[in-house]
């Protein structure tokens, strides 16, 4: 009786083993869990320049948001308008960067 105790017990510790290494080879194949990164989606507006005929079109400081959608005076060869979303440091410029 006791032998047969033993074989039992030597057969349910090789299933034991048999099963754990089953599951360690699973968990070794799945696919690594991706970080998921979200990124913030940059509306784009509309700009108007405001500086003067000699100033640097491409400061952001001298443009302002176009609250109504006017046509650009003077020749067609100035800048008027971009569309660029706004700068994240300061939202009352554009990125000049987008």
């Amino acid at each position: 009786m006791a032998t047969l105790k033993i074989k039992w017990l030597s057969a349910a510790s090789v299933f034991t083993i048999l099963l754990g290494a089953f599951f360690m080879v699973k968990a070794m194949d799945k696919e690594p869990i991706k970080k998921v990164t979200t990124s913030k989606k940059l509306v784009t507006q509309t700009w108007k320049f405001i500086g003067e005929e000699d100033d640097d079109p491409l400061n952001a400081s001298f443009y302002e948001l176009d609250a109504a959608d006017d046509p650009c005076p003077g020749l067609p060869e100035t800048v008027c308008k971009i569309e660029a979303p706004a700068d994240q440091s300061n939202p009352n410029l554009p990125d000049m960067n987008a």
